[in-house]
């Protein structure tokens, strides 16, 4: 994948455990926050939702 004009190597991963969505979340929330949009967001952790990270 091409990120910022270089070629880097991404690894995508679906989350499975709660402590893996909670620190999705955290994430999430903190950059949020960061730029002013709040940081009470929440990922439901439920079977009618998927969340995936990209680690690169």
């Amino acid at each position: 994948m091409e990120i910022c004009g270089r070629q880097k190597d991404v690894s995508i991963h679906l989350v499975e455990t709660g402590e893996k969505i909670q620190a999705a979340c955290d994430l999430i929330n903190d950059r949020y926050a960061w730029r002013g949009y709040g940081s009470s967001h929440h990922i439901p952790d439920d079977a009618h939702h998927v969340t995936f990270t990209a680690e690169g």
